[in-house]
């Protein structure tokens, strides 16, 4: 009798190698298709110099996958902060720990299916952080970018309400707040859909970055389109 093994059929480093290689497919995939919204000033791409000050609980801990049929097995979800991190940005240190100290502190309430952050939950409260931080933040960092996101799956889809298809007081306020005092803000959307983004036409956001929602590359893939290693290529399917 011949024994078929996974270790006999394909050596453990041919197995890391096929991992990466379709890791690396994933991460393009996911870049080329966000949707450039808006960029006003030619803010992005942003130089891996400039310090960057990241808002929003989804820069987190962001959406992966639908939920129910709309999702997929992953290993593991690279967040936002992690990947703008690993292509050399600076990220204001007083605002992410206070985002990770929040996100730390409420894990139990959204751990959800396989107590994943991304599963079963429509959008995340938006973490507490107080003027004088925003502030202070302001001037130690030369770019603002705020994180918002939305999941929908099998069965749910977005109300018109308030916090899935409108966006959530905490939302608005988070980017009143931080538009009043950045001189550059950055709107990254991580999203399953269009949202009504009515109450915030005016406010200065130079960019709008719509991520949607690009799977276990997430944090990845936005730090490519971030600093212009690839260009933002995606296309709406209707008019927004």
């Amino acid at each position: 009798m011949i024994e078929y093994t996974v270790e006999k059929i394909i050596k453990q480093g041919e197995l890391d190698m096929l991992r990466q290689e379709k890791l690396n497919y994933a991460r393009r995939a996911a870049a080329d298709g966000m949707v450039l919204l808006k960029n006003d000033n030619k803010t992005l791409p942003i130089s891996t110099d400039l310090n960057v000050a990241l808002f929003g609980t989804t820069s987190y801990r962001g959406f992966r996958m639908g939920w129910g049929s709309g999702d997929m097995m992953a290993q593991r979800t690279v967040q936002i902060y992690e990947g703008l991190e690993a292509v050399g940005y600076t990220l204001n240190a007083d605002v992410k720990k206070v985002a990770l100290e929040w996100v730390d502190a409420h894990a139990e309430e959204y751990k959800g299916y396989n107590r994943n952050w991304d599963k079963w939950t429509f959008r995340f409260n938006e973490f507490e952080i107080s003027d004088e931080l925003i502030t202070k933040a302001a001037k130690d960092s030369d770019v603002a970018v705020i994180t918002i996101g939305r999941c929908s799956g099998e069965a749910a889809d977005l109300k018109n309400e308030e916090g899935f298809f409108k966006l959530h007081s905490e939302e608005i306020e988070l980017i009143e707040r931080v538009s009043k005092v950045f001189s550059k803000v950055v709107l990254l959307m991580n999203i399953c859909g269009p949202l009504d983004l009515t109450p915030i036409e005016g406010l200065n956001i130079d960019s709008i970055l719509d991520v949607s929602l690009c799977g276990e590359q997430l944090g990845n893939a936005v730090a490519d389109i971030v600093s212009g290693k690839v260009n933002p290529s995606g296309r709406l399917s209707t008019t927004w």
